[in-house]
């Protein structure tokens, strides 16, 4: 996480997202290979790839998945039972989403590129979770990043 080094976020082969705060565990991990996350992050379906951090707003997490719907997370909100549940989850792709990545210099939006060819730009003033802002066919196959 940009604001706190020691926060370090992972996709999983679940659905769910694990955080971990490093300065909190130590060096060598359990001989068990038993692995106990900080936090966990539910909204998604089943696995997937692109995580993004925001650099504005603390805390605030994206995440593009292979269940074709980008979560969106504030890791500072209260966590029941060390889960957090989305508190937005943004639907239009029509199939996997690749990445996601927030804009460098305006806070609100970010974009997202997927299996379906398609950049998602996306704004969050806006109320719809249905309508990016704007699209547009990328590529003539699966785009895989945006940065």
């Amino acid at each position: 996480m940009p604001h706190n080094n020691f926060i370090i976020a992972t996709k999983t082969i679940s659905a769910e997202v694990y955080v971990f705060d490093y300065s909190k565990h130590p060096s060598k991990p359990p001989l068990d290979g038993s692995c106990n996350p900080d936090l966990r992050l539910r909204g998604h379906n089943t696995e997937g790839y692109g995580l993004s951090w925001s650099t504005f707003k603390q805390g605030h997490l994206l995440s593009g998945s292979d269940d074709a719907q980008i979560c969106l997370w504030d890791i500072n909100g209260t966590p029941k039972n060390k889960s957090l549940d989305a508190m937005q989850i943004f639907k239009v792709h029509e199939g996997v989403v690749e990445d996601v990545a927030w804009h460098l210099r305006h806070e609100y939006l970010f974009g997202s590129v997927g299996d379906d060819q398609y950049l998602l730009i996306w704004d969050l003033r806006t109320p719809s979770v249905t309508k990016p802002v704007q699209s547009c066919i990328a590529h003539s196959s699966e785009v895989c990043c945006v940065v």
